[in-house]
């Protein structure tokens, strides 16, 4: 009994928990923390059953206080503003050979790690961040994470970093650099203890060169570029632990930020061609992931950049370092809409040199209390060297004049960070990658706490871009809507360019918000025709004309251009698919005017919407250059309108009722006898000529009872497993239980039981044969496949099974799904609906936009809402262009979320149409666990993996086949069930 009560508590726990993960009060998610951190003896106590005890623990939980972690002063100010994310961070550190002996002979990497950690501990908004280190040369070295939560705690794990780097000393002319194993390290670190409440980052410091026994660059570029593949492989994982916020950096994923450390001292072990290679991959890799690279040949550099990476994780750029000598004073300007200010001085020459933090006066001027280093809201740390933080977080005098002093001799840098409440959120340039020689444009929305936008009036919206040689040009944004919008012209050099946005509020509180971007040579699009903003009407087709500017690259082995015509429905940014086309080459290149030497004209037609509205058109080109590289590059979208025509004005139109037009006299003909013609009951009655027709009636009267007994006989013949299944999920809905977890596979239920889907295999295959239609598709490239299935997925329509299925998601049924299919006919079905809801795609740079999130709480229903709808698509999407679909995608795809996958499949489950290609649903799923219901149209083999996990749980009789198992019968019949009264 003590045992049960244990865990009805824990459950009760876990219920509560999932409203704090997906609120946007702060307050909650500090609250779940200490929450969390306080039941971590229950369950220790549970495993060790001791009842008695952990009871008496619990009961003690809830008579006193919550300790005051990470809860802040209790100002006037606590809880207004924004929160800035609780960072999970691990620093990988280089201690290989070449960092010991050539690029790194000084050290620095120590410095720089324990730099960060000192920001950490001394960042003090509310939120309690954790660091771990993986230090690697042949083997890693893993230091787990470490709670920042206090002084001591920070210099605790300054001392074991110092002790694994000296214990490398002894060997360290016999160290490779096996980046690899530290990242896998650091992967499986991130997934030991993922809480998507908390923001993951790597940082690895290194000089960018790999070496192990079987890879180095005297084997070949084969063998290096074979591991950096490897590395490419491990670093796309990251994309697979989001976060649950969006306004910070690298929302789809795990941000991955590479110091290059002494990369102009390889050139003694390495050769220029080897080293350009590292320095664009790690740039390459980095930009991907939502990070960037950096080099660093000195301290100031490489603590600078640290600043950087610390401010940006935080959701709060920091001013750019400013070399200062001493003696020197420096004042800035800090408003109420701060809450937290952050002084940096590193690099200093001198240890001697020292500053000193003043106050405002209570007027607002300069000339304050200097701070003391203990007192309340401030936190200061120092390694005594060559650095010191200022921490201050809210405290009267407030607003005003802060002054920073520094006195004694040498130079050194100093960096400012501020937290406001808003922060300017840059959507476009989206990556960090842009052609060169194509202009770009800037577009940003000032967004708050909670990631909305916030129409608020701005002072001097200005960006800069800053480049090599001195470059530096300076735009101002215009405001367009809720967009501010600023349009550079092209940029010649290729090389990397700083974006600083920078704005004042209305009480002069300035914003800033940066950004890196590289221009590369490579091919890019220009869309010419239609011009933004164009209107069409009805009935009328929309002309394409487009131009490829091939920058440098004079052929290419092949080269398309895929436009798409999307449909914007009730003014959201989410769109739909209306029409795909390939565009056809013009017969020469440089043929339509004004297109130069390297350019190729390109042509098109979308033919006539149905429908009146607001579209856009989004072309995408494909290339391939003869080495067999792939560029890939889309331009923003160009809104157009397809308008209704007016109704004509009545008054001119003409009377008909004055024309006399001769009617020719009909010659008279012989009256054929009338063919009986089959015609309805329902409308022979109707069409006689009395009002009451007993005849009639009694002619109705039995085909109605015929059909009263059919429909009757059809009522009954529904399954009692599942009216035994409907009852159980309305009781489930009743009581407040978690909803059932919906597994849709890829078989013939679904695919055939799907009149949506059957329409697709017949369109592809010829014929409803699912084995021929997979085979068709094996043998198209994913380009051939993702043109084809988006055509025959737009003209299928909604089958009932996808209708019914939406509206059981609307009354609660249903709120997480996970599919291995590829097609649109869920979200469409639920869009058709009027329903919210995400999707995650697990695949390969597919969820840009999508904004994806873990889930949490494992389907667990909050207590004061509804939880949101979440459609999880494991094998990809079509229309999003990342996809799996042979076995060998599938096996890959699969492997990225087993873990996750894993843990939801332990729960109850509903799995309908199960196939063979669902792989990693067959390699997820374990014999422990909730129920499982198998609805197929053929029941499931004893071999069957899915079968074996349901024995073992006891469910295996808990299977609905034949008629009832094809997708749309089984959940219009669910329907029924569900929705009767």
């Amino acid at each position: 009994m003590g045992r049960d009560l244990i865990a009805r508590i824990e459950t009760s726990f876990s219920r509560s928990r999932i409203s704090f993960a997906v609120g946007d009060s702060p307050p909650q998610k500090r609250l779940e923390v200490g929450i969390a951190r306080l039941f971590a003896p229950l369950r220790f106590l549970r495993r060790t059953w001791k009842p008695g005890l952990a009871i008496a623990l619990f009961l003690a939980s809830v008579l006193f206080p919550l300790p005051a972690y990470g809860q802040g002063s209790g100002t006037a100010n606590d809880g207004q503003h924004r929160e800035v994310p609780s960072l999970d961070v691990i620093m990988i550190v280089d201690e290989s050979e070449t960092m010991w002996n050539h690029t790194d002979t000084e050290g620095v990497r120590v410095n720089t790690v324990n730099f960060f950690i000192d920001m950490l501990s001394s960042e003090q908004s509310g939120p309690v961040h954790r660091l771990g280190i993986v230090a690697f040369g042949t083997e890693p070295y893993v230091i787990p994470y470490t709670l920042l939560d206090n002084p001591a705690a920070a210099e605790a794990l300054k001392e074991q970093f110092a002790t694994v780097h000296k214990s490398i000393e002894s060997h360290k002319d016999v160290e490779y650099t096996d980046v690899n194993k530290a990242l896998r390290a650091a992967l499986e670190m991130i997934g030991e203890e993922r809480d998507p409440g908390r923001k993951s980052a790597i940082i690895l410091i290194s000089d960018g060169q790999p070496t192990n026994p079987q890879v180095s660059e005297k084997k070949g570029r084969d063998t290096v570029m074979a591991y950096l593949d490897e590395t490419q492989t491990l670093l796309k994982q990251l994309e697979d632990y989001p976060y649950v916020d969006t306004i910070c950096p690298a929302p789809k994923g795990v941000p991955f930020y590479m110091i290059g450390m002494g990369v102009n001292k390889l050139e003694e072990s390495s050769s220029p061609d080897f080293i350009t290679l590292y320095r664009e991959f790690w740039q390459g890799v980095s930009a991907r992931a939502g990070g960037y690279y950096k080099e660093a040949e000195k301290v100031q550099e490489m603590q600078g950049i640290s600043t950087y990476i610390f401010s940006e994780l935080l959701c709060t750029p920091a001013e750019p370092s400013l070399a200062v000598h001493s003696p020197q004073v420096l004042e800035y300007q800090v408003y109420n809409s701060y809450f937290q200010i952050f002084f940096t001085i590193s690099a200093k020459e001198n240890p001697e040199l020292a500053a000193t933090v003043y106050r405002p006066r209570e007027d607002g001027t300069a000339g304050g209390a200097a701070l003391s280093k203990d007192e309340e809201g401030v936190n200061w740390q120092s390694n005594g060297v060559d650095y010191e933080v200022w921490g201050v977080r809210y405290t009267e005098p407030w607003a005003g004049t802060w002054r920073v002093v520094l006195e004694g001799e040498g130079r050194a840098e100093f960096s400012y960070v501020f937290f406001p409440n808003t922060m300017i959120d840059v959507y476009e340039p989206g990556g960090g990658f842009l052609p060169a020689d194509k202009p770009f444009t800037i577009r940003a929305r000032i967004i708050d706490e909670n990631g909305q936008i916030v129409d608020i009036p701005l002072k001097d919206f200005q960006v800069e871009i800053e480049g090599e040689k001195g470059f530096r040009k300076q735009l101002p944004l215009e405001k367009d809507g809720d967009t501010f919008v600023a349009q550079f012209e092209a940029l010649e050099q290729t090389g990397e360019y700083s974006l600083t946005l920078h704005a004042l509020l209305p009480d002069g509180t300035p914003l800033y918000e940066h950004k890196w971007v590289t221009l590369i040579s490579a091919p890019w699009v220009e869309v010419t025709e239609p011009v933004r903003g164009s209107s069409y009407l009805p009935g009328e087709s929309i002309p394409l004309q487009a131009r490829v500017h091939l920058a440098g690259a004079t052929s290419f082995e092949d080269i398309k251009l895929i436009a798409t015509l999307w449909r914007t429905e009730d003014g959201e940014r989410r769109q739909k698919s209306v029409q795909t086309i390939e565009m056809s080459r013009a017969t020469q290149k440089g043929e339509e005017a004004g297109a130069g030497e390297n350019v190729m004209t390109y042509s098109g037609e979308f033919q006539p919407p149905a429908d009146s509205g607001e579209y856009a058109i989004q072309v995408e080109m494909m290339a391939i250059l003869p080495g067999g590289r792939v560029f890939d590059h889309e331009t923003a979208p160009i809104p157009l309108s397809i308008l209704t025509p007016p109704t004509p004005t009545p008054s001119p139109t003409p009377i008909p009722t004055a024309t006399f037009t001769p009617t020719p006299t009909p010659v008279p003909t012989e009256t054929p006898t009338p063919t009986p013609t089959p015609v309805s009951l329902l409308a022979s009655v109707a069409g006689t000529a009395k009002p009451f027709c007993l005849p009639g009636i009694l002619i109705l009267l039995p085909p109605a009872c015929l059909l009263a007994l059919l429909w009757r006989k059809r009522r009954q013949a529904v399954p009692d497993k599942i009216k035994l299944l409907a009852e159980l999920m309305r009781s489930r809905r009743e009581s407040g239980e978690p909803p059932y977890i919906l597994i849709l596979g890829s078989g013939p239920s679904v695919s055939l039981g799907s009149n949506s889907m059957k329409r697709v295999v017949k369109a592809v295959a010829g014929s409803v044969d699912l084995e021929k239609f997979y085979e068709t598709l094996d043998g198209l490239s994913p380009l051939e496949r993702y043109v084809i299935l988006k055509k025959h997925f737009a003209e299928a329509g909604i089958s009932p099974g996808y209708r019914r299925l939406a509206e059981l998601i609307k009354e609660g049924f249903f709120d997480i799904i996970f599919t291995t299919n590829l097609d649109p006919f869920l979200e469409n079905s639920l869009e058709a609906a009027n329903l919210d809801f995400e999707v995650l795609i697990c695949g390969e740079g597919a969820l840009d936009r999508m904004g994806q999130m873990d889930i949490p709480g494992l389907g667990q229903r909050p207590e004061s809402a509804r939880p949101p709808i979440r459609i999880v698509k494991l094998h990809g999407d079509v229309l999003s262009r990342s996809f799996a679909f042979t076995p060998s995608e599938i096996s890959l795809f699969g492997s990225d979320g087993e873990r996750v996958l894993r843990r939801y499949l332990s729960h109850d489950l509903i799995i309908v149409g199960h196939g063979p290609r669902d792989y990693d649903i067959n390699r997820a799923i374990e014999r422990e666990g909730g129920s499982i219901w198998y609805i197929n149209q053929s029941p499931p083999p004893t071999d069957n993996l899915v079968y074996q996990a349901m024995r073992a749980r006891g469910t295996q009789t808990n299977v609905i086949s034949g008629e009832f198992g094809l997708f749309d019968r089984f959940f219009e019949a669910l329907h029924s069930e569900l929705m009767r009264s």
